[in-house]
């Protein structure tokens, strides 16, 4: 085994998948390996984030325990650079030349002159943290989903369009993710619901066009959602996209996305990783949908995940679960929003 001290600095504004693939398997193979959030003055006129919130953000990536993340700043004063090693990422031939100046600059500026190279895995080799930037300038979510993890998608989205927090809501047929956001949304004109059914009814045509104008769309979800999911999933985000676009600066954003955590859907790649998950038992569902005339949703409720199964999801994913639940009177549910929006 190599021997002296290891670290992989980087900018890392923001991390990628990219980045994490390099820091995984240079742990496999090391000991140790630090990673350094640092400042590059090449790079520093399109920093979108200090060291520390770019150290932030590696925790949403599941680091093996071998691997630690500073600033330049933490690390300053720990190294011996007569014994340390640099970890770097080569993703083309084309980077070699730019390595031959990272070599020469890191030699005059701190006496390394050893460095092991990783080449990166084909699904990398196109990602990095300007294309990045790049998705959520665009709000391109399909794209940034490729790009970076959930938690760090949350992040970009609150960055470009200015607002506090941007939560996917979640939940069965009946739970209550109307009444419970209806709740929100009156609580403070700061809280804005977004029902992305509206984005499906815009793009209803598409769906007809696909699947005749008789279809149950109800029984295409229940059934064959990834053909759906394939037909509608461009201008889908397009309208979604418009419709974020008119959000007022400094909002709470609440997306109800009832499917979001299906599997297949995984919504949360696409929209980050803050998770509503609102919960009621099965058989006041049922009855709420009866009531309303719309008992053919029940079939839905199979295609959810339940309170457990969200639960290990969100765990499995690292993502941050907030649950609600509606199995109380309308006056105690009002008192649980007022709590829920003092602590957003």
């Amino acid at each position: 085994m190599m021997s002296g001290q290891f670290i992989f600095p980087g900018v890392f504004s923001p991390p990628t998948y990219g980045h994490f693939a390099i820091v995984k398997e240079a742990s496999r193979i090391l000991p140790k390996v630090t990673i350094i959030c640092s400042t590059n003055e090449e790079k520093d006129k399109t920093r979108w984030f200090s060291e520390e919130e770019c150290v932030n953000m590696w925790q949403y990536y599941n680091l093996p325990s071998n691997v630690e993340v500073v600033t330049f700043a933490q690390a300053h004063g720990r190294f011996d650079f007569s014994d340390v090693v640099m970890i770097r990422g080569i993703r083309c031939e084309d980077d070699m030349e730019h390595e031959r100046h990272v070599m020469k600059i890191n030699k005059e500026q701190f006496g390394i002159d050893k460095i092991f190279y990783i080449w990166a895995k084909e699904d990398f080799v196109t990602v990095s943290a300007t294309k990045a930037r790049r998705a959520i300038d665009n709000l391109d979510f399909q794209t940034l989903a490729s790009y970076v993890a959930p938690g760090v998608v949350s992040i970009l989205i609150e960055r470009e369009l200015d607002v506090r927090n941007v939560f996917m809501v979640v939940g069965r047929p009946g739970c209550g993710k109307s009444t419970f956001l209806k709740m929100v949304s009156d609580t403070s004109p700061q809280n804005i619901w977004i029902d992305t059914d509206e984005c499906s009814k815009e793009i209803r045509p598409i769906l007809h066009s696909t699947f005749g104008k008789n279809a149950d769309l109800v029984k295409l979800v229940s059934e064959n959602d990834a053909e759906v999911s394939r037909v509608i999933a461009k201008e889908w985000f397009n309208s979604l996209r418009k419709r974020l676009r008119q959000v007022p600066r400094n909002s709470d954003i609440f997306l109800e996305v009832p499917y979001g955590l299906r599997l297949g859907k995984d919504m949360y790649k696409y929209l980050g990783n803050k998770i509503i998950y609102v919960n009621c038992d099965d058989d006041t569902s049922h009855k709420r949908l009866d009531n309303r005339g719309t008992s053919k949703h029940k079939v839905l409720t199979n295609v959810i995940p339940d309170l457990q199964e969200s639960r290990d999801i969100c765990k499995r994913e690292n993502l941050n679960l907030r649950v609600v639940d509606t199995n109380c009177s309308i006056e105690k549910l009002r008192e649980r929003v007022v709590d829920f929006c003092k602590h957003l």
